[in-house]
């Protein structure tokens, strides 16, 4: 008898111990999918911004709280409202830049610090589109005036950076391509049953 009760306990402590394994497992799985949850909706929600952002149609209302300056010539008045309007729109839905800026450190703990340069993908194409209403101003501004083939072809593919469009638009592009590498990596998770 005394047999029979050593290995009832054996038993039940292998079941007990099995059971706090799996606990932890699915715990540890539990929050891999939430990360990949909030990271996926935040992407969704980082590429809608990023339209609104380069959408070329605006009303005077947006430009109504920009200070201009007294020698500020037609040109380059209209280039500092285009790119105080998309700064402006950036900033208005700032909260879902900084979200994914906060997740990646998240994203790099759960999954691997290689991991958080796809986060850093979505950060740099904002900062590309900054970059592009700089270089719009100082092109208006009459920065290559003595260059004006250069000066043109440059202002065409800001154009393309700054405005989504149907066809050839490149910050689309790219988006579509960085939202697809990580749908691979949290799908991976999302799409797993514990």
């Amino acid at each position: 008898m005394e047999i029979i009760e050593s290995i009832v306990v054996i038993i039940a402590s292998l079941v007990a111990v099995w059971g706090i394994i799996r606990w932890r497992l699915e715990e540890k799985w539990k929050r891999k999918y939430e990360l990949a949850e909030e990271i996926l909706a935040s992407i969704y929600e980082f590429e809608q911004n990023v339209d609104y952002m380069r959408l070329g149609i605006s009303t005077k209302e947006e430009v109504s709280d920009r200070v201009r300056q007294e020698n500020e010539t037609p040109e380059i008045s209209r280039a500092l409202d285009q790119a105080f309007i998309i700064r402006t729109r950036f900033n208005k839905n700032k909260e879902a830049y900084d979200k994914l800026r906060s997740l990646r450190f998240r994203f790099m703990a759960v999954y691997g610090k290689d991991h958080g340069k796809h986060i850093l993908d979505f950060i740099t194409i904002v900062n590309k589109v900054f970059s592009a209403t700089d270089e719009f101003i100082w092109l208006s501004a009459g920065e290559f005036d003595y260059d004006p083939e250069y000066k043109r072809e440059r202002l065409k593919e800001i154009r393309k950076i700054l405005y989504s469009s149907s066809k050839e638009d490149p910050i689309k592009k790219e988006l579509g391509e960085k939202i697809a590498a990580l749908e691979r990596i949290c799908r991976t998770i999302i799409d797993k049953n514990f």
